[in-house]
């Protein structure tokens, strides 16, 4: 009996590495899946009151199917020569899979909140997405 035990658990093991999808999916602490970020230039560079509405605006998003998580705020400050700091809002956002993502850039509600309540306020945005 003990032995049958052994071998079913080598066997759960074992099958516990395989995985169906070649797909990264995010581990309960947000690790895996795919990062998307977000650098923010104002028209009006440090304008805290249209910093805030930006924040506001982008973390109503996260209601959109297919995101896992969204975080934005303020740069900080730094002297550091490889820190660059020029930026007035950050956004990062991550989302289970490449898929996901790009029904989140189509979905009404992101365009509505892009249009109206970001862009009017821009003067440069940078994107980079990565996956895990």
């Amino acid at each position: 009996m003990k032995k049958i035990s052994s071998i079913f658990i080598l066997l759960g093991l074992m099958l516990s590495g395989c995985s169906l999808s070649p797909v990264s999916v995010p581990d309960s602490r947000g690790n895996g899946g795919v990062n998307h970020i977000i650098l923010l230039w104002l028209k009006d560079p440090g304008n805290p009151r249209q910093q805030q509405q930006i924040i506001r605006a982008t973390k109503e998003l996260e209601n959109i199917p297919g995101v896992i998580q969204i975080r934005a705020g303020t740069s900080i400050s730094s002297n550091r020569k490889i820190i660059d700091d020029s930026f007035d809002v950050g956004i990062h956002m991550l989302f289970a899979n490449k898929t996901a993502m790009h029904a989140y850039t189509k979905h009404p509600e992101h365009s509505r909140a892009v249009n109206q309540a970001i862009m009017p306020f821009i003067k440069k945005i940078i994107i980079y997405d990565f996956e895990e």
